[in-house]
């Protein structure tokens, strides 16, 4: 028998070829780029079968090593009872001692019975998930093992049915701990954005692209309402991502929300909008070199403004994603952009 291949669709694998270049030639991305945008955030991958095979001691340790918790060795013990014992010789030392592993093959799951921490003076077990803002503390640190299956499969884009399933937990279980990892992800998200330093040090320029992105749109009657956000990436570095709400011209407006009658077409950006979120993301040493559409927004931007020393727009009109091969790079200037 002779199997007989499915044909591509040309016309899709070319839209997407395009959406995924966007504004940067074929050539200018490298293997390396392309894994670290693929790649999660974490010192190392690790996979759902590894997590799901270790040993309630191997994952503790796992998790102490990835800094998913917190190493609990010396630190001082909060037991109510342990200021009663009487302070003498070796037991003048109150302090947590290290991790406790036993019975590493009967247990399944992290408990304070099998994994643990125990005060040099009372002797008083500690959870390992004591103090953790990720795994909220309960009894014998039940949930560590599930809640951490359920993150790692948040962050790889699983659907929440496929993580019930895989833990054996109801829905609204999996839910709940996909909510608290949302969270700690949008928590770590607004402190990361807060150190970003976007463009390189010196006179070295550094290509920024910004471009606004409407995430959903509703009718009432026959009015249209958008909500728009305006993102600003560096390019070559993914983590470099900066995120504002589109304010609309009417102050009743909700941040990010904006609306037109009788045209379902999105508003375009206005200049105090655009001008008020670089101000907020560059610093006159950015030396950015803006790559973005030709909206007027973008249009009316001065160079030496904002720290941009040179910008290239694109007419998506006109079937243009990528700026010409004529703009190299100028060796008197470190990489500034003759355009």
């Amino acid at each position: 028998m002779v199997s007989v291949q499915p044909k591509r669709r040309e016309g899709t694998s070319r839209r997407k070829l395009v959406g995924h270049l966007r504004y940067t030639n074929i050539g200018q991305r490298t293997k390396q780029y392309n894994q670290k945008r693929r790649s999660a955030r974490t010192a190392v991958l690790r996979s759902f079968a590894e997590l799901d095979k270790a040993t309630p001691g191997e994952l503790a340790r796992i998790l102490i090593r990835d800094n998913l918790l917190s190493n609990l060795h010396h630190v001082p013990c909060v037991h109510p009872s342990c200021p009663e014992y009487k302070a003498v010789g070796f037991l003048s030392d109150r302090t947590l001692g290290r991790l406790r592993v036993t019975c590493r093959k009967q247990c399944t799951n992290i408990s304070s019975k099998n994994v643990c921490y125990r005060c040099v003076t009372c002797r008083n077990r500690v959870a390992i998930n004591r103090g953790s803002i990720i795994y909220p503390a309960c009894a014998g640190a039940y949930g560590v093992k599930e809640r951490t299956l359920a993150y790692w499969n948040l962050i790889h884009g699983a659907p929440l049915i496929l993580t019930a399933a895989q833990l054996r937990l109801s829905n609204d279980c999996v839910r709940s701990f996909y909510a608290t990892a949302r969270s700690i992800c949008a928590a770590d998200a607004i402190r990361m954005e807060k150190e970003l330093v976007f463009g390189s040090q010196g006179s070295l320029t550094t290509d920024i692209e910004v471009d606004e992105h409407c995430w959903c749109k509703w009718i009432e009657g026959e009015t249209h309402y958008y909500y728009v956000w305006v993102g600003i990436e560096q390019r070559g570095s993914p983590s470099h991502l900066f995120l504002r709400p589109c304010i609309s011209s009417d102050r009743e407006m909700f941040p990010g929300v904006t609306h037109s009658n009788g045209e379902g077409r999105v508003p375009p950006l206005t200049s105090t909008c655009l001008d008020s979120i670089l101000e907020e993301a560059f610093t006159p040493q950015t030396n950015a070199i803006l790559m973005s559409d030709s909206a007027l927004a973008y249009q009316a931007l001065p160079l030496g403004k904002h720290g941009i020393c040179g910008k290239y727009l694109v007419n998506h009109t006109g079937h243009e994603y990528t700026r010409p091969e004529q703009a190299r790079p100028n060796k008197a200037y470190h990489g500034l952009y003759e355009l």
